[in-house]
């Protein structure tokens, strides 16, 4: 299991725009953020603990995922955007560095003045994230069909 020792929070830089990214759409767990192996039965009591969501990468086969649910999102939720249920308006992430998402820790702040601009190697994109759970498939599309909420 390939790990990813590297985290760019920065906080000051990120109080700054108070917190866009996390704003507009939660980052994306890899399977290793977990310290369970990814089960049916492990990731459906993270669905119903209610403060993870399946998502999904559309291509020509869809690539389900996990990542924190949206202020206003369920279970299954093929989100275009909204508010990572982790953030705070006031403090940010209440998700300490062990079970940030993969994706939220290789966000890189990046300061310009005037503006903030984040940046991810393209290693951890979307797309690039969903591939990591392509084991993973028949459990997520199974919980997919059990739990989707109309």
């Amino acid at each position: 299991m390939k790990t990813h020792p590297h985290n760019y929070e920065n906080k000051s830089l990120c109080a700054l725009c108070k917190g866009s990214c996390c704003k507009a759409l939660p980052g994306q767990y890899a399977p290793s953020d977990f310290k369970e192996p990814i089960t049916y039965e492990f990731a459906k009591g993270l669905l119903l603990g209610g403060k993870h969501a399946i998502d999904w990468f559309e291509d020509d086969n869809d690539i389900l995922y996990l990542r924190p649910r949206t202020i206003h999102g369920g279970m299954i939720d093929p989100s275009w955007g909204g508010r990572c249920i982790h953030h705070d308006l006031e403090t940010g992430c209440e998700l300490t560095d062990d079970v940030r998402p993969l994706q939220c820790r290789m966000l890189k702040p990046g300061g310009v003045i005037g503006s903030l601009k984040c940046t991810a190697p393209s290693e951890f994109n979307k797309e690039n994230m969903a591939k990591m759970w392509l084991e993973h498939q028949t459990i997520l599309k199974e919980l997919r069909r059990e739990l989707y909420e109309d």
